[in-house]
């Protein structure tokens, strides 16, 4: 089946009444790969029974363009006096990725989260190892890093409580838990 066609048929049976778990079982034989539909299953119209999640969003939409805001800043002024053709490329490269994760975390898509939960990761590691260098900036930033990621943590949680750190999870059976 087509992926557009999965999803129709995914949001049809769920407009039945019928649990993620049944359109699993239904659906389970007619595609190659159950892991994908398990995922397509489990992000398919995700909706919040409060606005807590879409306030917290939009605090980390802010957040996160404070953190790209203070990585150019760190670029221009830490290293403008070593390299220029890196801090052009540094910011190029920042920029484009603000983009991407605001996109993803605007549309709340569990891969947004889950991709700039692993950037700030990797944020935080290189802030720590900056610190014997740079002890106040890579403190800052390090803060700024473990605090996007602790709210995407959270939201990811929040809003995808049956998705695991990077997919969907398995029950002690290894069937793929939906609900």
């Amino acid at each position: 089946m087509e992926n557009q066609a999965v999803r129709e048929t995914i949001e049809k049976l769920l407009d039945q009444g019928y649990s993620r778990n049944a359109v699993f079982e239904q659906l389970r034989g007619q595609v190659g790969n159950e892991l994908r539909l398990a995922n397509r299953i489990a992000t398919v119209r995700v909706q919040c029974e409060t606005g807590v999640p879409v306030t917290l969003n939009r605090i980390l939409l802010c957040l996160s363009i404070i953190q790209a805001l203070f990585a150019v800043w760190v670029l221009q002024s830490v290293w403008i006096p070593l390299d220029q053709v890196i801090v052009l490329l540094g910011i190029f490269v920042i920029s484009v990725l603000t983009v991407l994760y605001l996109i993803g975390l605007a549309r709340m898509a569990f891969i947004g989260y889950t991709a700039f939960l692993l950037f700030c990761f990797t944020v935080a590691a290189n802030y720590m190892y900056a610190f014997q260098f740079f002890p106040v900036i890579s403190l800052m930033g390090l803060l700024l890093a473990l605090m996007n990621g602790a709210l995407t943590y959270y939201l990811k949680v929040l809003i995808y409580p049956h998705m695991g750190m990077l997919d969907v999870r398995k029950d002690g059976r290894g069937r793929y838990i939906l609900e």
